[in-house]
């Protein structure tokens, strides 16, 4: 089951995110954030920001989102948290921030 109708309504804002994210501008990151109306909401691939940042080994990005309110028990559509993923790229930086 994808993101229901409300969520998807806040996926507009993710390409702002998902630029920022990939182009490590911070000051654009914190301004996308602050646009996205349900951090933990996914977008039409089932993943949220706080995988994305995740999947991008991104700490500062992750430490961002999580002062921004996103929860880590937020699931993609296979049910895998943020640590979830960051345990199975074995990314043990991103796994210590995200144990809580």
């Amino acid at each position: 089951m994808g993101p229901s109708r409300n969520e998807e309504a806040s996926m507009t804002d993710y390409k702002d995110f998902q630029d920022a994210l990939a182009k490590q501008d911070y000051d654009a990151l914190a301004s996308a954030i602050a646009t996205i109306s349900d951090l933990d909401a996914m977008d039409s691939f089932g993943w949220t920001p706080l995988i994305y940042a995740t999947l991008r080994d991104d700490v500062k990005a992750i430490e961002m989102l999580l002062a921004s309110g996103c929860s880590l028990g937020a699931c993609d559509l296979g049910g895998l948290t943020a640590f979830d993923h960051a345990d199975l790229n074995g990314n043990q930086e991103v796994r210590s921030r995200l144990s809580g």
